[in-house]
């Protein structure tokens, strides 16, 4: 899966303003793919985004999770910054992990 092609399919919506996807451990599948990006709108949610790609995007290139933010990480060139993203993606999940499980 390339993620140029995923982050085509994502900002092809018209949902979001910005998008990143970037490979995430899984202890199940090996990597998954996470999108973090930044809704257009307070009320889109990552449930429109699915519902949008789900005929622009085959479901094995689709994003299993999806982190909404403010702004995306880019170093001094304005190109994303995949480690500070990695980062954001692994630390998002973790608090899913956490909230869950309380």
């Amino acid at each position: 899966v390339f993620p140029v092609e995923v982050e085509a399919a994502i900002r092809a919506t018209g949902y979001v303003t910005d998008v990143a996807v970037v490979g995430v451990s899984d202890r199940h599948w090996g990597q998954v793919i996470t999108a973090v990006y930044i809704p257009k709108h307070p009320t889109i949610s990552a449930d429109n985004l699915r519902f949008a790609l789900s005929d622009r995007l085959s479901k094995f290139k689709q994003p299993k999770h999806w982190i909404a933010v403010e702004s995306l990480p880019r170093n001094a060139q304005g190109k994303i910054n995949r480690k500070q993203l990695h980062q954001i993606a692994v630390n998002g999940l973790a608090t899913r992990s956490t909230d869950s499980a309380n």
